[in-house]
């Protein structure tokens, strides 16, 4: 990160820490804020648990948002991140509501609500932040572009079998994972992918299916 980045980056930690004191927190925003910062979620469950009666309301809303989403809780997480971008004192830190919309559009991507992904994305492009970088615009209109093409996708789903089943997979040259797929008589070879957030198949895959 050059000096620019790393100037821009202190100073977004030190609006949302500001803004989350200003609210009530103390020295416990800090040491949770640090955890958040350095990305150790379990630890920050632990000391969130240790500390959470001590905290104002914004600032236990706004760490129950970053775990709920680091945990897989994103309708839990978009739920705390709605009631506190509803509230005067996160209104008025533009870096914070950036941060929180960010968190947003991540967590209906995850929940495959793409529509609303496309448009919490919107909004982050149209926002007037200063301390956001180039670096972070371009990434907005990117996931704007990609999730505004899916937006009338219907959300994937998973089907399990009543009973075990055993798959025979194979690595190719790249280390990925290839499982066998047949459909309308014609055998192809999938990416199993788990990380992945979209499935997507070539058209002309697609159709020869």
């Amino acid at each position: 990160m050059d000096m620019k980045n790393l100037i821009k980056s202190f100073a977004a930690f030190a609006v949302v820490a500001m803004t989350l004191t200003s609210c009530g927190g103390d020295e416990s925003d800090m040491r949770l804020h640090e955890l958040l910062k350095n990305k150790d979620y379990f630890g920050l469950r632990e000391e969130f648990d240790r500390s959470k009666r001590t905290l104002s309301e914004e600032s236990a809303l706004y760490y129950r948002a970053w775990l709920d989403n680091a945990f897989n809780k994103c309708k839990e997480s978009n739920a705390a991140i709605d009631d506190l971008l509803a509230r005067p004192a996160v209104q008025s830190a533009d870096s914070l509501v950036t941060e929180l919309l960010t968190l947003r559009a991540g967590n209906f991507t995850r929940l495959n609500r793409y529509r609303e992904a496309a448009e919490t994305y919107r909004q982050l492009i149209d926002r007037q932040d200063p301390l956001r970088d180039s670096a972070a615009c371009a990434n907005y209109v990117n996931m704007h572009g990609l999730w505004s093409a899916v937006a009338g996708v219907p959300p994937t789903t998973v089907e399990k079998p009543g009973r075990d089943v055993t798959i025979d997979a194979e690595r190719d040259m790249f280390n990925m994972l290839l499982v066998p797929v047949r459909s309308g008589g014609v055998a192809e070879k999938f990416v199993f992918d788990s990380g992945a957030g979209l499935s997507t198949v070539p058209l002309s895959v697609a159709q020869s299916m």
